[in-house]
């Protein structure tokens, strides 16, 4: 008996598969096991033809390959085709063994990479699962990937057909590309990525959607303070005055993702990333399945958004049921899917934003408009937003149609004279500065919130962002206003209940 080994990504982790092939006697015939019906009959027929174009033919014995284990290939996320490297290897060891032909078999041989017809490699959709491998599998001795590999490590081997390997397993001379690795580069580099400072593109973007957003003082302030402090942030207000807008452009204001992060948000979307935090923006007629995920246990929009942003437009417009499926997430950080198929866990440590109108015509509370809509039905409208839901949201923000000069609060008037003053690039060095670290030179003030008439969490969430506004605007702290001013950005609850809507 043989055996090779591969891995398969599983949710977000790295399973191993181990592929065993044994020659006996018995009926002849070759047998896959442990994969589904489809996929048994198209890989049999590409590792056969693939192995004759070298001139391996199956003998008229018994040949049977085993990969397991089954319960995670049923949910591997990784296509299955990635096997073929790995099962053909396996079936030239067990035939090289069968007729006593020399071979070397490495101690742990990891394979990835489908077969073409004629024995060649295809290249590999999603090189971070092999990556990740190493971590796993601390005694592998060999990764056998197709040619070209962008992975670097000195156990990496690359081939362009399943030939070229042979060769070299038959010779015991490694004259495959063998992929240097200098390990104290690579941790230089990690170390560097997770410290490096904007660079001049991002400053420029940022600077270009800061004076835009400007227009909207309150916006604007809502929008950096979220950035900053990762804070779960709701624009409420009439129809045509920005908030969509605004939150098109909000991904420009967030930091680059750490390395480590980044290798999370890799693995989920099983693609490359450029250190990019996710931004989701689904559709309004999406079912919870898509937002949690489905009977297929693929990831849903909450975890895609895992290290980044879940912005959902016109958040009353959504079916309730699948607003409430988000509530357990934003919480607890994890999705945990439960289906016939199988269970498993998925990361889901998003930000949560969100703009709504307040009724169906959207000028509920307008100073220019007259509400149209029968009170019966502006109430109705809100009842898909429940209480407990918005009471997850950090920062629940007003914003007015027309904003006067004497109705902009301190922390808009600060933000207009750091632009007027020229400091604009001082100002989003500290934001982007603050997104990256976790310590905080500036602590939380004394709160006495009782009298404000907030839950528990209410308490804690206004906690949180004062935390954030004392490190972003620190030459406020002392303002006689500091703490109402702040609590404003929380109000969108108590306006709806004094409008007995």
């Amino acid at each position: 008996m043989t055996i090779a080994y591969s891995a398969i990504l599983v949710g977000v982790q790295i399973k191993t598969i181990q592929i065993e092939t044994v020659i006996g006697q018995g009926f002849s015939g070759f047998n896959l096991l442990g994969l589904p019906a489809e996929t048994t009959r198209d890989m049999r027929e590409r590792v056969r033809t693939a192995l004759e174009a070298l001139g391996f033919f199956i003998p008229t014995k018994r040949v049977v390959v085993n990969i397991g284990p089954i319960e995670d290939i049923k949910l591997s996320r990784t296509p299955l085709s990635h096997l073929d490297f790995a099962v053909a290897a396996s079936i030239i060891r067990a035939l090289c063994l069968e007729k006593k032909e020399p071979i070397h078999i490495p101690q742990k041989e990891f394979f990835a990479g489908e077969l073409s017809l004629q024995g060649n490699l295809k290249q590999l959709s999603n090189l971070l699962v092999y990556q990740a491998v190493f971590q796993n599998e601390p005694n592998l001795s060999a990764m056998c990937l197709p040619s070209p590999c962008k992975l670097q490590d000195e156990r990496i081997e690359t081939f362009e057909n399943l030939k070229e390997w042979l060769d070299t397993r038959k010779t015991k001379s490694h004259k495959a590309t063998i992929m240097k690795y200098d390990i104290k580069s690579h941790q230089r580099s990690e170390q560097e990525s997770k410290k490096t400072p904007p660079n001049e593109i991002t400053l420029k973007e940022a600077e270009k959607t800061l004076k835009t957003l400007l227009k909207k003082p309150k916006i604007a302030v809502s929008l950096l303070v979220a950035a900053v402090g990762k804070h779960n942030l709701i624009l409420a207000g009439e129809p045509g005055i920005g908030k969509s807008y605004a939150f098109k452009n909000y991904p420009n204001l967030l930091a680059p993702l750490c390395a480590k992060k980044n290798s999370e948000v890799q693995l989920i979307h099983a693609e490359e990333n450029d250190c990019k935090p996710p931004f989701r923006n689904p559709h309004h007629s999406c079912t919870s399945a898509a937002l949690i995920g489905g009977a297929s246990l693929k990831p849903g929009e909450a975890t895609l958004a895992h290290h980044g942003v879940l912005f959902l437009d016109e958040l009353a417009e959504f079916p309730r049921q699948s607003l409430e499926a988000l509530r357990e997430p934003l919480d607890s950080g994890i999705i945990v899917l439960s289906r016939a198929q199988g269970n498993i866990l998925y990361p889901a440590k998003f930000q949560f934003c969100a703009t709504t109108n307040p009724c169906p015509c959207g000028y509920l509370f307008s100073r220019m408009k007259a509400c149209r809509c029968n009170p019966s039905s502006s109430r109705k409208y809100l009842e898909k937003l429940s209480g407990p839901l918005m009471d997850r949201f950090c920062m629940q923000v007003w914003i007015e149609n027309t904003e006067e000069e004497k109705e902009i609060d301190i922390f808009g008037l600060a933000l207009k004279e750091t632009i007027v003053k020229g400091k604009i690039l001082d100002f989003l060095n500290l934001l982007f500065q603050l997104q990256l670290h976790e310590d905080w030179p500036y602590e939380v003030p004394n709160l006495h919130l009782e009298y404000k008439k907030l839950s528990t969490r209410g308490c804690e969430k206004i906690k949180q962002i004062t935390h954030t506004f004392a490190n972003l605007f620190p030459e406020l702290i002392k303002h006689d206003s500091f703490l109402d001013t702040i609590v404003s950005y929380r109000e969108l609850g108590q306006k709806f209940l004094e409008a007995h809507v």
